[in-house]
């Protein structure tokens, strides 16, 4: 079991088997390809009653069957008692039957033996037998019995199996059973058969190692094992309360589905690469056991490094269910954080306030940085003379940069360590802001007949006027000629927007609110579903209209799946609704500074 995740029960996970052939021979049975004696299991689905069901294992605590079978980190507790890291889990014996596609079982509850026909093999005919078998098990959840979470190996044929002969297995001696034993090093990797490390045929006391570290599996404190983790946003139980003295859970009911969040984006470090080889490999190479997204130093890893990511991942989030309000009652304090192109409470690395030279030397600019990284390290001093540093004639192109800043390549031992300031940061962080300050200085300069060169200030020049000023510039997305994002219009007869979506129907709230909004300027035709509090896309309906120079359109099977978009010809400065995203900029502040 992974280090810092949750305790789970075993029997939530039954193992089950997706195919199956066994041929043995031996002890008077000679089967071939022709006869019944080889066992063929190939399961379409895992909802099979017979067969195949059959075969599944779930397990059971051995000394009180009603009791889960717990498993957790090490060191983990569940109700106040240790759980084991490791657990072994046994299956029922069964035995090779005569009729091909049938496991012989006894249904004990009804007496049923209709399926009880095991294979005989005489001791007094051979004294050894042989079996071979091809079998590809794997794992699913008791919740959704139809869909295996995980195949060993993934695959469709008879060679996308787990394979193992037993030429010699004693007829007379069968008190010493032989054991074969398959390990894998990193489990993320269980779907590729290549990683999977077979041994035996022998004793059970001299192959395989049964609840203890698998073959070339490194150890739990090892920097490979040290991502290897299952992260919860709160503990178990947190909760949010309100002024009313209601409670909900502070882990949200989306909290883990593909629309939702998490708490920065550094955490995508999680995120299992071996699979696909190594990054910089020009043909198709063997997985990489243990292999994450690296956020650490650029040293430590082949280019281009994989923080560059991280400037893909901004940290916007979609409304959407939920988002909004949390069990449609409670205002949301978890609402967007990032409005046209514009992210609150970022913090750009570059803070070295330009120029510098010999007649302009500002103070550094740490304070916003100093809040950032405080109370992450023993001392934020280091780090923050290393930003600044860094700024010594070039600047911060990417957030990953601050994994080379020198203060952090040695900062721990192990990966998830040294990753620790970048990962819980990297949503907080910036090198492109869209407000930055301009403090400027305005001359009226004359200059005598002898000095030619205008663009500078030479001997005998003189300053007739000066004027000092500080300006706050923008960088937003312009919205269209109204301001406000999407075709949203005021009527000033009644003040409400009059140019949405159409919907082909009105929505009522009549019957409890949506799970989403409907009502925001630009919001897409949307109708609700019968008896359900979700929206889905009005194809019937209308978008709100689209203007601008560049026209858009929809091609049939778009607008089939989507619904008709409208769109009218008008110059960009003259559209309400522009399409195409536009980048302008504003002065917010100005001032004087010798006023």
């Amino acid at each position: 079991m992974h280090p810092f995740g949750p305790v789970v029960d075993l029997q939530q996970f039954p193992m089950r088997v997706d195919y199956m052939d066994i041929a043995a021979s031996g002890g008077g049975q000679t089967p071939s390809a022709s006869t019944g004696f080889t066992q063929l299991f190939n399961a379409a689905s895992w909802n099979a009653t017979t067969s195949l069901d059959a075969l599944k294992s779930v397990p059971s605590n051995p000394s009180n069957s009603s009791l889960p079978v717990p498993i957790g980190p090490t060191g983990a507790q569940y109700q106040g008692t240790s759980v084991p890291n490791r657990v072994v889990v046994k299956s029922p014996v069964f035995t090779i039957g005569q009729r091909a596609g049938v496991v012989p079982t006894i249904n004990s509850a009804t007496g049923d033996y209709s399926n009880w026909d095991p294979l005989v093999f005489d001791a007094a005919k051979s004294t050894t037998a042989s079996v071979k078998i091809r079998f590809r098990p794997g794992m699913g959840v008791l919740s959704a019995p139809a869909r295996p979470r995980q195949m060993i190996p993934l695959g469709l044929t008879a060679t996308d199996t787990l394979q193992a002969s037993f030429p010699s297995i004693s007829l007379v001696q069968y008190s010493q059973p032989q054991v074969i034993s398959w390990q894998i090093a990193d489990p993320r990797l269980s779907s590729n058969l290549a990683q999977w490390q077979m041994s035996g045929p022998g004793t059970s006391s001299t192959i395989g190692t049964p609840g203890q570290q698998n073959v070339n599996e490194p150890d739990e404190t090892s920097t490979q094992k040290s991502k290897y983790r299952f992260i919860e946003r709160a503990p178990s139980g947190a909760v949010v309360a309100v002024p009313s003295g209601a409670t909900y859970p502070l882990d949200r009911p989306d909290e883990y589905n593909s629309q939702s969040r998490v708490t920065s984006p550094g955490y995508w470090s999680l995120i299992h690469t071996g699979m696909q080889g190594l990054p910089t490999a020009k043909a198709a190479q063997n997985p990489v056991p243990w292999r994450t997204l690296n956020f650490g130093s650029s040293a430590s890893q082949a280019s281009p490094p994989d923080w560059l990511l991280l400037d893909l991942l901004g940290p916007t989030y979609p409304m959407v269910s939920d988002q909004w309000q949390i069990n449609n009652t409670l205002p949301d304090s978890f609402s967007t954080v990032s409005y046209m192109n514009s992210t609150a409470g970022q913090v750009n690395l570059n803070s070295r306030i330009y120029p510098q030279n010999a007649y302009f030397q500002p103070p550094q600019r740490t304070k916003p940085l100093q809040a950032v990284f405080q109370n992450l390290l023993p001392s934020t001093d280091e780090l923050l003379s290393d930003i600044n540093s860094y700024q010594n004639g070039q600047v911060f192109d990417y957030v990953g940069r601050l994994a080379d800043m020198p203060s952090l390549t040695g900062a721990g031992t192990t990966q998830w360590q040294t990753e620790s300031v970048l990962r819980n940061m990297a949503g907080c962080l910036t090198t492109r802001s869209n407000t930055f300050g301009v403090w400027g200085v305005a001359q009226v300069v004359q200059k005598i007949k002898k000095n030619q060169k205008y663009d500078q200030f030479e001997g005998g020049d003189q300053i007739l006027a000066e004027k000092r000023f500080y300006a706050l510039v923008e960088r937003y997305i312009w919205p269209g000629k109204d301001g406000v994002p999407g075709n949203g219009h005021v009527n000033p007869s009644n003040g409400l927007w009059d140019k949405l979506a159409t919907q082909s129907a009105p929505i009522s709230t009549s019957s409890g609110t949506t799970n989403m909004l409907f009502q925001l300027p630009g919001s897409p035709p949307l109708a609700r579903a019968a008896g359900s509090t979700t929206l889905n896309l009005d194809t019937n309906g209308q978008y709100a209209a689209y203007d601008g120079p560049e026209q858009i359109g929809m091609d049939p099977y778009t607008k089939a799946s989507l619904g008709q978009v409208v769109w009218n010809s008008s110059s960009l400065e003259n559209a309400y609704n522009p399409p195409q995203a536009v980048t302008k900029y504003r002065v917010v502040y100005f001032k004087y500074l010798d006023q």
